[in-house]
C-alpha cells in the first residue's frame, strides 16, 4: 500500500480538529485524493474516543464514498477487518462505535444501497450492537430507524427490522414495531418504559422516545399518546430523570403538533411551570417555535 504524500499524511493527523469548518475541508481534499492507505486510516480513526476523531473520520469517509462509489466494497473490507475489537472490553465498544459511524457514513453518502449484500450486512450490523452494547442500543436503532426511511422498498431492512421487534421485548424493539407500523405509540407506551425499569437512563431523549411522539402525530393520536403516556408516566413521575425525559420531548411534540388544541394538551400549566425550571429545554422549546414560524 503506497504512502501518501506529506500533505495528506498531515492533512490526516490534523483531522481531529476542533474547528467544525476545518473538519469540513479537510475531509473534502481526503476524498478528492483518496488511497487506500488514507481509506484505512480513516476507518481505523471511527474507533478512536479522541476528541472529535469519530466525527471527523466519519465525515471523511462520507467525502470518499461520494467521490469514489466505487470504494464502497474496499471502505466494508476495511471495516470487517480492522475494526475487531482487539484487546479487551473497552476496544470492542470502541470497534463497534467505529462501525455505527462507519454505516452511517454510508447512509450520509447515499452509497449503502449500491448492493443487496451491503445492506443486510448494515442491518445484521445494527442489530448485533444493540444485542451485545446495551448502551449503543439507542444509536443502533436511530441508524436502521434511518435505513428504513432512506430505503422504505427495501425487503432485507423491513424483514430485519421486523426480526428485531419480535425479538427485543424493550424499549427499541417496541420503536421498531412503530416505525414499521406494526402497533400504536399509545399501546406499546409501557414497553417504552423499559429504559427505566433496566436501570438505563440516557442523559438525552432516547431515540424510540423521540420515533414514538412523531409517529403518533402521523397517526392523529398525539394528544392520546402525550396524555397516557407522556404525561402520566414522565412528567408526573416522582423521578427526575423521567420528568427531564418528558420535558425533553416537548419540542419535538411541539414541532408535529397540527392544531392549538395538540398544544394546550401539550403545554399544560404544570409542563410550562416544568420547563421554567429548565433552561436549557426552555430554549429548546423557543427554537423550536422559531424553527416553526
Amino acid at each position: 500500500m503506497a504512502r501518501p504524500s506529506e500533505r495528506i499524511l498531515n492533512i490526516l493527523s490534523s483531522l481531529n480538529t476542533e474547528e467544525r469548518e476545518q473538519r469540513i475541508s479537510k475531509a473534502k481534499v481526503l476524498g478528492e485524493e483518496s488511497t487506500g492507505y488514507v481509506q484505512k486510516r480513516l476507518v481505523r480513526g471511527t474507533a478512536s474516543s479522541n476528541g472529535f476523531a469519530r466525527e471527523a473520520f466519519s465525515l471523511a469517509l462520507v467525502s470518499v464514498l461520494k467521490n469514489d462509489p466505487e470504494s464502497v466494497e474496499s471502505v466494508k473490507s476495511l471495516i470487517d477487518a480492522e475494526l475487531i475489537g482487539k484487546g479487551g472490553r473497552r476496544e470492542e465498544r470502541e470497534a463497534t462505535l467505529g462501525r455505527l459511524f462507519c454505516i452511517a457514513a454510508f447512509l450520509r453518502s447515499k452509497t449503502l444501497d449500491s448492493s443487496s449484500e451491503l445492506v443486510e450486512w448494515a442491518i445484521r450490523e445494527l442489530f448485533k450492537a444493540a444485542e451485545t452494547e446495551r448502551g449503543l442500543s439507542d444509536v443502533a436503532l436511530f441508524l436502521a430507524a434511518q435505513m428504513r426511511l432512506a430505503l422504505p422498498d427495501n425487503a432485507v431492512v423491513k424483514k430485519q427490522c421486523s426480526v428485531w421487534a419480535r425479538q427485543r421485548d424493550t424499549a427499541d424493539g417496541a420503536a421498531m414495531k412503530i416505525l414499521l407500523e406494526q402497533a400504536d405509540p399509545v399501546e406499546v407506551g409501557p414497553s417504552l418504559m423499559t429504559w427505566f425499569d433496566n436501570g438505563f437512563i440516557m442523559p438525552k431523549a432516547p431515540y424510540c422516545w423521540i420515533l414514538s411522539v412523531q409517529q403518533s402525530a402521523r397517526r392523529g393520536s398525539l394528544d392520546k399518546f402525550w396524555l397516557e403516556v407522556v404525561e402520566k408516566r414522565l412528567l408526573r413521575s416522582h423521578a427526575a430523570e423521567k420528568r427531564k425525559l418528558g420535558l425533553r420531548l416537548v419540542p419535538t411534540a411541539l414541532a408535529v403538533a397540527k392544531t392549538a388544541t395538540h398544544v394546550e394538551v401539550i403545554l399544560t400549566k404544570r409542563t410550562v411551570q416544568q420547563l421554567a425550571n429548565a433552561k436549557v429545554t426552555a430554549d429548546e422549546v423557543r427554537r423550536s417555535f422559531v424553527s416553526a414560524s
